[in-house]
Formats: C-alpha cells, structure tokens, sequence
C-alpha cells in the first residue's frame, strides 16, 4: 500500500492489567487504553511500526512472534474455530 500512497503504520500492544476489587470479590481486569493511545497519538511514534508496546514503552517482542510455522498454526486454528462457530 506504500505504493499507493497510503501512510499505514501495524504495531502490537499489550492489553495491561489492573487490579479490581469489583462486588467485594478482586481480580485483574484487563486494560490498555493508556498504551493504546500512546501507539495511536504520540509524535514521536508516527511512521513507527511493526513493534511491541508495553505500558507505553516499547519492548522486545517474544521469540515466538517470528516462528512463522506457529503462527500459521494459530491463524488456521482461528479460522477453523471461527468457521466452526458461523456453522453451529
């Protein structure tokens, strides 16, 4: 798409965690909007992509994010998951 002008930037952040103590009972709830908006807004991020954000730090990506057998692994065990539950 570069190509074509077009100005597309992918990076990946972790969804964060926040302890709750929600009706007396505490547990973690899941939250990233800090980082979320820090990838999205940040100056010093535009034209930044393919990388991992943390509580809005960049960090090294597991070692797993490039064993490319896994990953296809995962995406056809989604699909299939996906197909699965469109036909039930």
């Amino acid at each position: 798409m570069q190509e074509e002008g077009v100005n597309i930037t992918v990076n990946s952040v972790h969804p964060g965690l926040i302890m709750t103590d929600l009706m007396g009972h505490s547990f973690l709830r899941m939250s990233g909007e800090a980082t979320n908006c820090y990838v999205a807004v940040h100056p010093n991020l535009k034209g930044v992509s393919g990388k991992y954000f943390q509580d809005c730090n960049e960090y090294a990506a597991g070692n797993f994010t490039t064993d490319y057998e896994l990953v296809k692994k995962l995406c056809d065990y989604s699909q299939n998951l996906v197909n699965s539950l469109q036909h039930s």
